[in-house]
């Protein structure tokens, strides 16, 4: 995985645990950057990884490794990346982080957007940035990857989602969806105090007053709150009982 406390480790964890694999004794789940994974199989350090694109296909491109399964289709909309302050911040600086806001959701949205997605690649292929070809980073950003080296390539259509559907809006129960995953993973204890601190970090408020609006939640297909291998994340009860 990428960090110990990262929605990798998550994703893995129920990804072995689905397949009757305890990943606290079966297997032994290491840290490595990113960029270093591909040539950490390549080298046997590794046997599998999780991790995020373009560096999946970086490996498949490379012919030292296959894409087994899709982040997507072990939680859908899981959350990648924020953008977090601290309270302080927050309160004496509001006006700078409402605008900060907005350029992050204008920006989520260009970045969506189809028409842009060749200008995006280009931009985030440059040294400065990935340093990796146009056309392995296109294919993230359009969700059709080959999972295997010269095989046909595969499509999701929410592979990456950046902007629609309220995808930037932060969900008090993300939050409690995040929480239960650590208190999974043992690396954290549940209590209900923690629970609440969890969901006090998540402020819908100040990016619905920074938008000037309140985004259409996604509700086509289950959420991150929602998993794919089992029965769907209870908020509620998880924030009652811990479980």
């Amino acid at each position: 995985s990428v960090y110990s406390f990262s929605t990798h480790t998550y994703l893995v964890r129920n990804f072995l645990k689905a397949g009757g694999v305890d990943p606290d004794r079966d297997v032994r789940l290491v840290v490595i950057p990113p960029p270093f994974m591909a040539e950490s199989l390549r080298n046997g350090l590794v046997h599998g990884f999780c991790v995020g694109s373009p560096w999946n296909s970086v490996a498949v491109d490379a012919d030292v490794g296959r894409i087994a399964v899709l982040g997507a289709e072990i939680f859908g909309w899981v959350p990648e990346k924020v953008l977090g302050v601290h309270a302080r911040f927050a309160n004496a600086e509001s006006d700078v982080l409402h605008r900060l806001v907005r350029a992050l959701y204008a920006a989520a949205r260009w970045c969506e957007d189809p028409a842009n997605h060749e200008d995006l690649a280009r931009l985030l292929g440059e040294p400065r940035h990935l340093s990796l070809p146009a056309d392995v980073l296109r294919r993230t950003l359009d969700g059709r990857l080959h999972t295997a080296p010269g095989g046909p390539l595969r499509a999701h259509q929410d592979y990456l989602v950046l902007h629609r559907d309220g995808a930037n809006r932060p969900e008090p129960d993300h939050a409690l969806w995040m929480y239960s995953q650590i208190v999974e993973a043992h690396q954290g204890e549940w209590t209900p105090d923690a629970a609440r601190e969890a969901i006090s970090v998540y402020r819908p408020d100040i990016f619905d007053h920074a938008v000037g609006h309140t985004p259409v939640r996604h509700t086509a297909e289950p959420d991150c709150v929602a998993t794919r291998l089992g029965a769907p994340f209870d908020a509620p009860r998880f924030l009652a009982t811990g479980k």
